[in-house]
């Protein structure tokens, strides 16, 4: 009889330690997955407010003007064009303009481009210094003003206010069509008209093959060239400072995240 007494407290204590065991296994795998959860939803957190403050940045850059979102300007536009007839020999014209503002260049133009295209390029008039350049053909996008303007997309420009530059225009005996300017050759309010200036050579291989910057004055001006731009804001210092403070307590708060981040 003891003998079983004895059995039996042996399979009830075996029993015990097993749903002790099992309890135990449960609750660490409870935590584990509570664990994770927390995990999760801290990551989820620290996802959110950096998207908050990426979204709070943007918005206090565009508000104050620290960036802008800008529009295409047509530097000139001719109040009245007169067809001269496709141009003989080989040369350039020249608009020349100083930029009130900072602005960057988007596209280069050619009124009339003949086969192949024209060659348009934008020069640093001190230092005789071609900046960018391009050819303009009739199957780039036609920008409806007087007679038209074909225009080619360029890598962003910049030209600072205050500086003169010119645009420049090839012509190459290929057909393209020259007109005078027989009205005002308005500019846009960001750019100063400085006026025109040709060089020409009747036969390929003069001095003039290729895009140069022109020297001979003349007026009225011939078109040829023109391009696209945006206006580069320059925020006011009070306007940066304002902004500054409105990005402030994001900054902040998205460096806890990341200084608890690195901790963990």
């Amino acid at each position: 009889m003891p003998l079983v007494q004895d059995s039996q407290r042996g399979k009830q204590h075996d029993n015990m330690i097993t749903c002790v065991t099992d309890r135990l296994v449960a609750k660490t795998s409870g935590q584990k997955s509570l664990s994770r959860e927390g995990h999760n939803r801290k990551n989820n957190m620290k996802k959110r407010s950096l998207k908050l403050f990426a979204t709070a940045l943007c918005t206090v850059a565009l508000s104050t003007g620290i960036v802008s979102v800008g529009h295409a300007n047509i530097a000139f536009s001719p109040t009245g064009l007169t067809l001269i007839g496709a141009d003989e020999g080989y040369g350039n014209d020249g608009e020349f303009f100083t930029p009130t503002e900072n602005i960057s260049v988007t596209a280069l133009g050619y009124v009339a481009p003949g086969t192949g295209g024209n060659l348009v390029g934008i020069f640093d008039v001190a230092s005789d210094t071609l900046l960018t350049s391009t050819t303009v053909t009739t199957s780039d996008p036609v920008v409806p003003l007087v007679n038209g303007f074909y225009y080619q997309s360029i890598a962003p420009l910049m030209l600072t206010a205050g500086v003169q530059y010119a645009v420049v225009g090839f012509f190459a005996d290929n057909g393209a069509l020259g007109y005078d300017v027989n009205g005002s050759m308005d500019a846009d309010p960001a750019i100063t008209f400085d006026g025109y200036k040709y060089d020409y050579t009747a036969e390929a291989g003069g001095s003039s093959v290729g895009l140069d910057l022109p020297t001979i004055g003349y007026s009225p001006p011939i078109e040829g060239p023109n391009f696209q731009f945006d206006v580069v804001p320059v925020p006011e210092a009070s306007t940066m400072i304002a902004g500054a403070l409105l990005i402030l307590p994001f900054g902040a708060s998205a460096l806890r995240i990341l200084r608890r981040r690195y901790i963990a």
